[in-house]
């Protein structure tokens, strides 16, 4: 799962660096190299969900038969194949024109590159139940951070209208990972939402959404600060960017909670639930919110840590600070979280 995750990361690095260069192909930073490596990259590392379909089917129908069936008779091996064709006509596109002389190209190939996000999205969704919302959400929740990436990666700009379009962005990629997540629970009634988002603490998926979101939160905090007081924020949200693909990467190789009793009883109990909750989890066990002093400690030190990474970028100390700030409020902030199921 290791190697899949991994892939994973490198093909949003790839979808991050095409978005971004071509976007802002009239200041691009990326050289012309690294933005073909990027295009050949989106048809390798988007195998990553037919290299985990194949590796789970191979020990009950043999290799060979598990790779025949991947590729030709499921849909995510023949939507895959429609990928790797997309992938060559923008690699083609990018190598033989000048792009940033071809506002027309352009636009054909920005095109091309939001097709291979959504062919993508519907790769790693058909392996299990197709859902619409899911793939909605998770559509755009790939081509709001592909942008911010780019914008990140790709642009040397530090004008106004650049970090406003940084901030854009994040507001996007914050609210479809919230609707991603409670779209695999939307399954139940509405007024059952907040039932099953507790429960789904019980899950990997569930740990991974909390804190995607707060490192999505901490972003857009750095990002806001250094639009209203003109500041740089390239190394702080860089390294947050990075993390950020790391836990979508993780998220998207965990079973979605869509009967989350099923994966309970499967024995898929997070550990980190299993950290913080001591008591035996069963699919029956009903998780508590309450509030009492730790969690209200904890929420205390996030707001301490959000006023803290603000005083470090607008009075320009230390960049390492910022980061060391940034990464003391997610973890505080999922600390809270976690704190508030514990029975104190």
């Amino acid at each position: 799962m290791l190697g899949i995750s991994l892939f994973e990361w490198l093909l949003y690095i790839c979808f991050s660096i095409l978005s971004g260069s071509l976007f802002h192909h009239n200041k691009m930073a990326v050289p012309k190299k690294f933005v073909l490596s990027a295009a050949a990259g989106t048809a390798l590392f988007s195998a990553a969900p037919l290299i985990n379909q194949i590796a789970a089917l191979s020990g009950d129908i043999g290799f060979g038969t598990a790779v025949k069936n991947v590729l030709i008779d499921f849909d995510m091996g023949r939507a895959w194949f429609i990928l790797v064709v997309i992938a060559g006509l923008l690699f083609c596109l990018i190598a033989f024109n000048h792009l940033s002389n071809d506002p027309f190209l352009t636009k054909i190939a920005l095109i091309l590159v939001i097709i291979l996000i959504g062919v993508y999205t519907y790769i790693s969704l058909s392996s299990g139940i197709f859902l619409w919302l899911p793939f909605i959400f998770r559509f755009f929740y790939l081509l709001s951070l592909s942008c911010f990436g780019g914008l990140l990666l790709a642009s040397r700009s530090q004008s106004p209208s650049a970090a406003l379009s940084k901030i854009v962005c994040l507001i996007m990629a914050f609210i479809s990972c919230a609707l991603m997540a409670l779209a695999g629970l939307w399954t139940a009634p509405f007024h059952q939402l907040i039932h099953q988002f507790k429960q789904s603490l019980m899950v990997n998926s569930g740990q991974a959404a909390v804190i995607l979101n707060l490192l999505l939160l901490t972003s857009l905090w750095c990002t806001l600060i250094c639009f209203i007081f003109k500041r740089a924020d390239r190394t702080v949200n860089l390294i947050l960017f990075l993390f950020i693909l790391g836990a979508t990467s993780f998220l998207n190789q965990q079973a979605a909670p869509l009967d989350i009793s099923a994966l309970i009883k499967a024995g898929q109990i997070s550990p980190l639930f299993q950290a913080f909750y001591h008591k035996p989890a069963a699919s029956e066990t009903v998780i508590p919110f309450t509030w009492h002093a730790v969690s209200v400690g904890m929420i205390t030190a996030s707001c301490l840590c959000l006023f803290l990474i603000g005083i470090s970028l607008i009075k320009k100390w230390p960049e390492w600070l910022s980061v060391v700030f940034s990464f003391l409020f997610i973890v505080s902030g999922y600390l809270t979280v976690m704190s508030m199921i514990l029975s104190i």
